[in-house]
């Protein structure tokens, strides 16, 4: 008969004195961010995230988290998408289907296909746009893209380049 054997490595971490620190059903850790936090996956499929002395920082209950910069993180329940702060406290819940990463205090979030927000670190949407994309912001501008255009904005969302200013060519 043969044999199938899984072998599934489990992963936990102690103090270094025996006491254990944080979940013992770990099956994979993310590398960890400029402060030292990583995201990891438990055995049940849960995400969640810990400083580097295994201490919790976002408990395992997300299907989903990806850090998205400032102490924040896009976040996936079941019922739910938005962007969590490090203790796992939802500040931003909205319909949307790609995040950026913060920059200068804002979030770029794609409503749907014509329409993206800028979000700041308390989750409120400072700002929409009628774009079809939008990056991160830089020296205080973004570009934002419409229409196989581009174009500048500020941090309060004032056209500084228009994007009907660009013409698309090619050859």
């Amino acid at each position: 008969f043969p044999v199938t054997i899984h072998t599934t490595r489990i992963y936990g971490f102690t103090d270094g004195k025996g006491n254990r620190k944080g979940p013992m059903n770990i099956v994979q850790i993310d590398l960890p961010n400029e402060h030292g936090h990583v995201i990891f996956l438990t055995n049940q499929g849960k995400q969640g995230v810990m400083d580097s002395l295994g201490n919790i920082l976002i408990p395992c209950r997300f299907n989903m988290l990806k850090y998205i910069g400032s102490h924040r993180y896009e976040a996936v329940l079941e019922n739910g998408h938005g962007i969590v702060d490090e203790n796992g406290r939802f500040l931003y819940v909205s319909t949307f289907s790609q995040v950026g990463q913060y920059s200068e205090g804002l979030i770029f979030v794609q409503k749907d296909k014509d329409l993206i927000a800028y979000v700041d670190l308390q989750g409120n949407e400072k700002f929409m746009l009628k774009a079809n994309w939008g990056l991160e912001f830089q020296d205080g501008f973004a570009a934002v893209f419409k229409n196989e255009k581009w174009g500048y904005i500020d941090t309060n969302g004032k056209v500084m380049i228009d994007i009907a200013s660009f013409i698309v060519t090619g050859k």
